[in-house]
């Protein structure tokens, strides 16, 4: 396991994570297992184009106990042991399709972003090429900030968008790589959620297999005996 703690400047200000960046291999016991549930899901398009490709329906709706087991383990990897803690999450699969008809709804390199309002984001690498992976960035100046949505929004909505690649460049060259992770089978990336981050490459040069991943979102983390966040409790200890 490695573990990969970084800070951000959002918006001018210093903003102090909750959660440092994990990266951990071999998360599911039978990864195939996960890869044949997804291929019995129904995929649809973000109706409002917020983001790329394709989502199932949503991890707890298709089987409740499949949710918790997930959750519960995604969290033992921050809190090891402690099987006591409350949370909120969405987890569900998302499909970047690789044939050459779906390759033109997409650019290059997903567009720079972060996942504010959710405290920490997970995803696990579901299909077998490296190259798609993940790639968390650091803001090159004080008024770095995501910009073009609307305009990425309605691209993704299969609308033509004039200079489309322009405006995402205008975007991500406000950036600068940090943290580059390879999307190895089985594979989970978590991070904190206000950290910026992007996708590489969507069409991967090794494989024509469709980019699957697993995709989770938590809130609301608490525990009966309060709860304690990784990164504060770094900053407390002095040497």
């Amino acid at each position: 396991m490695m573990v990969v703690v970084n800070f951000l400047v959002v918006y001018g200000d210093k903003l102090l994570m909750l959660f440092p960046t994990i990266i951990a291999d071999d998360f599911f016991r039978d990864p195939d297992e996960m890869v044949r549930l997804s291929k019995t899901l129904e995929f649809k398009p973000a109706s409002d184009g917020r983001w790329p490709g394709y989502r199932s329906k949503l991890i707890h709706e298709i089987d409740l106990a499949l949710f918790h087991k997930i959750n519960k383990k995604i969290l033992s990897i921050i809190y090891p042991g402690n099987q006591e803690i409350q949370f909120t999450s969405t987890c569900g699969f998302q499909l970047i399709k690789q044939n050459p008809k779906e390759q033109l709804k997409y650019l290059n390199e997903g567009w720079v972003h972060y996942d504010i309002p959710h405290l920490f984001t997970a995803i696990i690498y579901l299909s077998k090429h490296e190259d798609v992976g993940t790639t968390i960035v650091d803001p090159k100046t004080f008024t770095s900030q995501v910009i073009n949505v609307s305009e990425k929004n309605d691209f993704h909505l299969g609308k033509k968008i004039k200079n489309i690649h322009q405006l995402q460049q205008e975007n991500n060259r406000q950036f600068k790589d940090s943290i580059v992770v390879k999307s190895k089978y089985n594979r989970i990336l978590i991070f904190d959620s206000s950290q910026y981050h992007y996708v590489p490459n969507y069409i991967s040069e090794d494989t024509t297999e469709d980019r699957l991943t697993m995709v989770c979102f938590f809130d609301n983390i608490s525990h009966n005996r309060g709860i304690k966040f990784p990164i504060p409790e770094m900053q407390r200890n002095h040497e």
